[in-house]
């Protein structure tokens, strides 16, 4: 195999890139840069699919995203970005889903997501009122929802009258992240506008054009504001990954108070880690992605 640079996943179609790229071959995966091995399943489908679908048999619906992290995703509104909380979102808890960052729709499955399979004539609006009209999606005699939410990251949109199965690999380590990463540093050092430039790459990916970018000018304490921001897109980035993540890696690197030597030492690692994975995707990663 030849060396091939790692890169955020994209196709160019911001309203699915994040979404396909959790359900999408992960050997071929150019973002993955270590991952649990492959495991062909329809597990996954059957554990996390909103307990209202089913045939032969039902989904247990048994993982839930909570209200933090659905509070999480910003409001965009007018090209700009803002936390629900900020007076000048135009955050309405009435219509709390709309206008907002596009991993949400991406990641979460709430109240009146379309979820089912097309082809079958299985899609249909989720509900998730403790007396639903219809189909319920909120509790079942062996699951449902404590949230109201159930997650869609890693989840194949299957057809419970036709099962089958799907490639999953929980990633460990994503190219995402060590753009992340580096925002950190570059944040922990005093070097906002640096850091704002990864935050952007890693936003980029996942919105559309008419989305203004974060600046430094753009806040009144630029380096604090991103050091809450990059923690907020990397917990969107782990949600429902049920593996060992780098977290660990990422306190010692990352830490909220860090030494001014350490961070340095942090940027100078971090910016060699970008510069190898944007040059070659190793062989190692293939075979860690293709274990049995």
């Amino acid at each position: 195999m030849g060396a091939r640079a790692y890169k955020l996943y994209s196709t160019g179609n911001p309203d699915k890139d994040y979404y396909d790229c959790f359900v999408s071959n992960p050997v071929l995966n150019p973002e993955y840069i270590l991952s649990r091995s492959v495991w062909i399943t329809d597990a996954i489908e059957w554990a996390c699919s909103p307990c209202g679908f089913g045939g032969s048999n039902k989904a247990y619906g048994r993982t839930n995203p909570t209200q933090n992290l659905v509070d999480a995703y910003e409001v965009v509104k007018n090209g700009q970005w803002y936390t629900i909380d900020d007076s000048n979102s135009g955050y309405n808890d009435q219509k709390p889903y709309e206008n907002r960052d596009p991993r949400l729709e991406q990641t979460i499955l709430h109240h009146g997501s379309i979820w089912g399979d097309p082809v079958n004539g299985e899609d249909r609006p989720i509900d998730v009122h403790p007396e639903g009209m219809g189909i319920n999606d909120y509790m079942d005699t062996h699951g449902g929802t404590v949230t109201g939410y159930y997650p869609k990251k890693f989840v194949n949109n299957m057809s419970f009258k036709s099962p089958t199965t799907y490639r999953h690999a929980c990633p460990i380590f994503r190219y995402g992240e060590i753009l992340l990463n580096a925002a950190e540093a570059y944040a922990g050092a005093g070097n906002a506008s640096k850091a704002m430039e990864y935050v952007n790459q890693v936003r980029a990916s996942v919105v559309s054009s008419s989305c203004s970018r974060i600046t430094a000018t753009s806040m009144s304490v630029a380096g604090n504001c991103l050091r809450a921001r990059a923690p907020a897109a990397r917990r969107h980035c782990l949600i429902t990954s049920r593996c060992i993540t780098s977290m660990a890696w990422i306190q010692v690197m990352c830490p909220i108070r860090m030494e001014a030597s350490t961070v340095l030492t942090a940027i100078v690692i971090v910016q060699r880690i970008l510069s190898v994975l944007s040059t070659h995707r190793r062989t190692i990663t293939s075979r860690f992605l293709t274990m049995r």
